[in-house]
């Protein structure tokens, strides 16, 4: 059954149109997975207790491909940061969005604010930190994060090691 049902996704999710800037194809992308994730979400928790431990890894081989592939353009176009692997930011991608189909079903999140929440946290995460960010950051290093009010020098700071 999580077969099919991550086979339709994928399906869904190659028609897809990843072309333009990087930020509106993720957009785009995270708008068409985040419906599929919360949709899924009860058939993949049960798979992920009944699989194999790498067999859910490999059946999000394509899905991650492409949003690999899409940070990499992003990160050669200067739109996405290029201080952390791509791999966790992918990571980080797919946790967003099993952790918003969590809260989706216990009713700490209302499905008509989750497209906009998370993409607004991804694009946060993957956004290349200004000049000036990154100069700020380096200067407060070892005295926690700013409160300056900027979400992304937030995210930076809690992003940076100790």
């Amino acid at each position: 059954v999580v077969v099919r049902v991550l086979e339709q996704g994928e399906r869904a999710l190659g028609a897809v149109d990843l072309s333009g800037n990087p930020r509106d194809a993720l957009s785009r992308l995270i708008e068409s997975s985040w419906l599929l994730t919360s949709q899924a979400a009860s058939i993949i928790a049960a798979a992920e207790d009944e699989l194999p431990p790498g067999r859910m890894q490999e059946l999000h081989t394509d899905p991650a491909a492409r949003v690999e592939a899409l940070i990499e353009r992003g990160r050669s176009e200067g739109v996405f940061r290029t201080d952390m692997p791509t791999s966790w930011l992918v990571t980080v991608i797919h946790q967003i969005l099993h952790g918003a189909a969590t809260e989706i079903s216990i009713a700490r999140l209302d499905p008509h604010d989750a497209s906009e929440r998370i993409t607004t946290t991804i694009l946060a995460v993957l956004d290349a930190p200004s000049a000036q960010e990154t100069n700020n950051s380096a200067g407060q290093r070892g005295s926690g994060p700013s409160t300056s009010g900027s979400d992304s020098s937030a995210v930076q700071a809690l992003s940076e090691p100790s």
